[in-house]
C-alpha cells in the first residue's frame, strides 16, 4: 500500500506538471489577443472621449447658429421685400416719372394762382407715397412736395390778408380749411387783421 501511495503521487505529481504546461501554453497564445483587445479598448475610448469633447463644444456653439440663421433669414425677407417693391416701381415707371416732376409743377401751380392743381398735385404723392412708403426716391419727393404746401399755405394767407371783398377772402379761407393746418378762429383773425389794415390805410389816405 506505501508503493501505490507514492505512485499516486507520482501521477499526481504528473499531472499537475501537464496541467502547468496547458495553462503556460494557453497563457502564452492568448495573450497578443488580450493585448490587442486592450489596445482596442483603449482607442475606442479615446474616440468616445473625443467625440463628447467635439459634442460639448457644438452644444456650446448652437446658440450662436441659431442667431446667425436668424439673421440669414431676416436678410432674405429684406431682400425679397426689397425686391418686390423694386419690381412694384417698374411696373409703374411711368407714373413714377410724372411724380418726381410733382414739386416743380406745385411751384408752377403756386406761381399761377393755380391753386387747385396744386392741392391736387399734393394729394396725388400724399397717395403715391402711401403706396410706397419704403422707397426713398418716393419719400424725398413727398417731403419736397410738402415743402410746396408751406409755401402755398403763405401765398393763401397773404391772399386771405389782403382780399378786397369777401369772395376772394372765402375762397382763400376754403382752400386754408382744405389744407388743414390754421384753425378756423386763426382763419377768422387772419382775414380781420388784413382788413383793419385796409381800413386804417383807405383812412389814412
Amino acid at each position: 500500500s506505501i508503493d501505490k501511495l507514492h505512485q499516486l503521487k507520482r501521477d499526481l505529481e504528473h499531472k499537475n506538471r501537464a496541467l502547468e504546461s496547458q495553462v503556460v501554453e494557453l497563457l502564452r497564445s492568448s495573450c497578443p489577443q488580450l493585448v490587442q483587445n486592450a489596445r482596442a479598448v483603449q482607442a475606442m475610448r479615446t474616440q468616445a472621449e473625443a467625440a463628447l469633447v467635439h459634442a460639448d463644444s457644438l452644444c456650446a456653439s448652437l446658440p450662436a447658429l441659431a442667431e446667425a440663421a436668424e439673421a440669414a433669414v431676416g436678410a432674405a425677407q429684406r431682400a425679397v421685400e426689397g425686391r418686390a417693391r423694386n419690381g412694384a416701381l417698374l411696373r409703374n415707371q411711368a407714373q413714377l416719372v410724372e411724380f418726381l416732376d410733382v414739386p416743380a409743377l406745385m411751384d408752377t401751380c403756386v406761381r399761377s394762382a393755380m391753386f387747385e392743381e396744386a392741392l391736387e398735385l399734393h394729394a396725388t404723392a400724399q397717395a403715391i407715397l402711401a403706396a410706397h412708403r419704403h422707397a426713398p426716391v418716393v419719400a424725398r419727393v413727398a417731403r419736397e412736395a410738402d415743402a410746396r404746401m408751406a409755401l402755398l399755405r403763405e401765398e393763401l394767407l397773404q391772399r386771405l390778408q389782403g382780399a378786397r371783398g369777401l369772395p376772394e377772402a372765402l375762397a382763400a379761407a376754403g382752400l386754408l380749411r382744405r389744407i388743414g393746418r390754421d384753425a378756423e378762429g386763426a382763419l377768422h383773425a387772419a382775414y380781420l387783421r388784413g382788413r383793419t389794415a385796409q381800413l386804417r390805410a383807405a383812412l389814412a389816405a
